[in-house]
C-alpha cells in the first residue's frame, strides 16, 4: 500500500496531471467508445451483404449497441469532472458559463450540419418537404450530448448546492425510462407534432432520441458525482465496487424482462421496430466497462497517451469520421464510390487506415492548441464563418465559391483579430501612461 501511495496520481488515482486535471480511465472509456464507433460505422457503410447474415455479425450488433451508451455515460461523467471544480462559476452567469454555452451551441451546429439535405440555405428552402424537415430534426448522439450538457447546466444553475445534484440526475434517469414507456406508444405519437416526436421516440427515424438515451448521460453524471465526492476522501474505489454490482444488476434485469415479463406489461421487454432494444443491458455493460477500466488503472495504465489524444478531441473525431464515412450535403463522403461489398479483411484495412487518420488529426489539433493556440482558434473561426457564410449567402455552391467564401472568412477573421490585438495594446499603453 505504501508503494501505491507513492505512485503518480495518474496511476494511483486515475488522474493524468501533465495535461491538467484529467481522469485517465474516463479518457480510456471515451477512446474505447470512439474505436467501437469507427468500427461500427465503417462496417455498416462498407461490409458486403454476404457477411452481414453471419451469426457472428448479428452478435456483434449487440456489442455495437453499447457504443452509444458508453459515449453518453462518459459525457455525463466528464461533465461532473469538468464542472465541479468551478461549481460556483456555473451557478450564475459567468465567463466560464458563456464559454460552455458556446461549446454546446457548436455541438448542436455540427450535429444538425450532418443532417442537411442541401449545401445552401436557398437550396434547402426551395427543396423543403416534410420528410426532409423531419430528417433535419432527428436526434443523434451529438444532439443528445448537447441537450444533456444543457440540462445538467440548468440543474447546477437551479439547485446551487452540490449535495442535491445527484438526487436530480438519478430522479431524471428514472423519469426518462418511465417516459419512454409512454412516448413510444403509437397512439401517443399520433398526438405529437413531428418536432416533439423526433425527440421522444423512434417513429420519425431518430436513431438516438432523447428518450430514453438521455438516461445513459444522467446515470453517468450520477456516478461522476459520487466519484468526485468520494475522491475527496481517497476511497473512490468504493464507487466502482458498487458500480460493478449495479452494472450486473442492470444486465440481469434485462435478462429477466426479456424472458419473464410479457411485452404488454413493460414495453422494454420485447424488441419492436420502433422501440429501442437492450436499454438496461447497454447501460449495464457501459458502466461495467468504466468500472473495469478504473480498477485496471489502479495497477496498470492502458495506452494512456493515445486515449488522452482521442478523448480530448473526441468531438472533432466524431464529426470528421462521420463526414468521411457517410458524407452530408457538403460532401458525399470519402471514397463514396468505393465498393460497398468489402470482405472483412478489406473493411478492417479501411478501419485501420481511418483510425490512424483520426489519431493523427486529433494529435495535430492538440499540438496546435497547445503550441499555437491563437492560430488554432483563428482556423476554427475561419471554418465556421466560411462554411456558414457559404451556406447562407450563395444560392448555389460549388468548389470555387466555397474557396472564395473561405478566403473572405480568412480576411475577416484575421482583420478582426488584428483589430482586437491593437485595441488591447492601446489599452495597455494607456494604463502605463502617467
Amino acid at each position: 500500500m505504501a508503494k501505491a501511495a507513492e505512485q503518480p496520481a495518474a496511476l494511483a488515482g486515475g488522474t493524468q496531471k501533465s495535461k491538467g486535471w484529467r481522469v485517465v480511465f474516463i479518457d480510456q472509456a471515451r477512446a474505447l467508445a470512439i474505436t467501437m464507433m469507427i468500427i461500427g460505422h465503417s462496417l455498416d457503410r462498407f461490409l458486403g451483404e454476404t457477411y452481414r447474415v453471419h451469426e457472428l455479425y448479428r452478435d456483434y450488433q449487440f456489442v455495437r449497441g453499447i457504443t452509444s451508451a458508453l459515449f453518453l455515460m462518459v459525457s455525463g461523467f466528464s461533465f461532473v469532472v469538468a464542472s465541479f471544480k468551478y461549481w460556483e462559476q456555473y451557478t450564475h452567469w459567468s465567463k466560464k458559463m458563456w464559454g460552455r454555452v458556446r461549446r454546446i451551441a457548436l455541438i448542436y451546429l455540427l450535429g444538425y450540419t450532418l443532417h442537411l439535405w442541401a449545401p445552401t440555405l436557398w437550396a434547402s428552402v426551395t427543396t423543403w418537404n416534410p420528410d426532409r424537415w423531419a430528417r433535419l430534426l432527428q436526434f443523434d448522439i451529438l444532439q443528445n450530448i448537447a441537450t444533456g450538457l444543457l440540462l445538467l447546466h440548468i440543474v447546477v444553475f437551479i439547485v446551487k448546492k452540490k449535495e442535491h445534484f445527484w438526487k436530480v440526475t438519478l430522479a431524471g434517469y428514472f423519469a426518462v425510462i418511465l417516459l419512454g414507456t409512454v412516448t413510444f406508444q403509437p397512439a401517443v405519437d399520433a398526438l405529437l407534432p413531428v418536432e416533439i416526436g423526433v425527440i421522444v421516440n423512434m417513429y420519425h427515424k431518430s436513431t438516438f432520441p432523447l428518450v430514453p438515451w438521455m438516461s445513459f448521460l444522467l446515470i453517468g453524471a450520477t456516478v461522476g458525482y459520487w466519484f468526485w465526492m468520494r475522491r475527496q476522501k481517497g476511497d473512490e474505489w468504493k464507487v466502482f465496487a458498487v458500480g460493478l454490482v449495479i452494472a450486473l444488476a442492470l444486465i440481469g434485469f434485462e435478462y429477466a424482462i426479456r424472458h419473464w415479463v410479457p411485452g404488454g406489461v413493460f414495453p422494454y421487454s420485447v424488441h419492436r421496430k420502433h422501440m429501442p432494444g437492450n436499454i438496461f443491458s447497454r447501460g449495464g455493460f457501459a458502466l461495467l466497462f468504466i468500472c473495469l477500466l478504473y480498477l485496471l488503472g489502479r495497477w496498470k495504465l492502458v495506452l494512456p497517451r493515445l486515449s488522452f489524444i482521442l478523448s480530448k478531441d473526441s468531438l472533432a473525431v466524431y464529426f470528421v469520421h462521420l463526414f468521411l464515412v457517410y458524407g452530408c450535403a457538403w460532401y458525399g463522403g470519402a471514397f463514396y464510390s468505393m465498393r460497398h461489398d468489402m470482405t472483412p479483411l478489406q473493411a478492417f484495412t479501411w478501419i485501420a487506415g481511418l483510425f490512424a487518420i483520426m489519431s493523427i488529426m486529433a494529435w495535430g489539433i492538440g499540438w496546435m492548441r497547445d503550441n499555437m493556440g491563437n492560430y488554432a482558434r483563428m482556423i476554427r473561426h475561419i471554418l465556421l464563418v466560411g462554411f456558414g457564410g457559404a451556406f447562407v449567402f450563395w444560392p448555389h455552391l460549388d468548389g470555387p465559391k466555397l474557396l472564395a467564401a473561405l478566403a473572405v472568412a480568412t480576411w475577416a477573421v484575421v482583420g478582426v483579430e488584428w483589430y482586437l490585438v491593437r485595441r488591447r495594446q492601446e489599452k495597455a499603453l494607456l494604463a502605463k501612461a502617467p
